[in-house]
């Protein structure tokens, strides 16, 4: 990403990275990890700043997994973690680590 504002961390005071992170989000027992997704990251901490454009896709893409794994809850489903992927793209996901699925990379979110 190409910016002239690079931001630095308030706590630590030096400059944030641009790279890659993992995005966790819980709520009533649901985790869910969306790994690979590009911040500005404290070196020192890794405490992530996301863009606002990133921000809004992140919670769009988590409130919608929330509601399926709800839904699962209500339906009393013996399944509590699924798989996903979307693309191409390989998940090099810093945690949990992606699982090769029939020749796919697949990352495990937890319900």
């Amino acid at each position: 990403m190409k910016n002239t504002n690079i931001p630095v961390c308030k706590e630590h005071n030096i400059i944030k990275e641009w790279r890659p992170t993992t995005f966790e989000y819980k709520e009533d027992n649901i985790t869910v990890r969306v790994p690979n997704v590009m911040a500005w990251v404290c070196p020192e901490s890794g405490n992530a700043s996301f863009t606002p454009k990133i921000m809004d896709e992140l919670i769009e893409t988590v409130n919608e997994l929330v509601q399926i794994a709800k839904n699962s809850v209500k339906r009393r489903s013996t399944l509590t973690e699924y798989f996903l992927s979307v693309g191409n793209e390989p998940l090099n996901a810093i945690y949990p680590q992606p699982l090769a699925l029939n020749n796919r990379n697949v990352q495990q979110v937890n319900f």
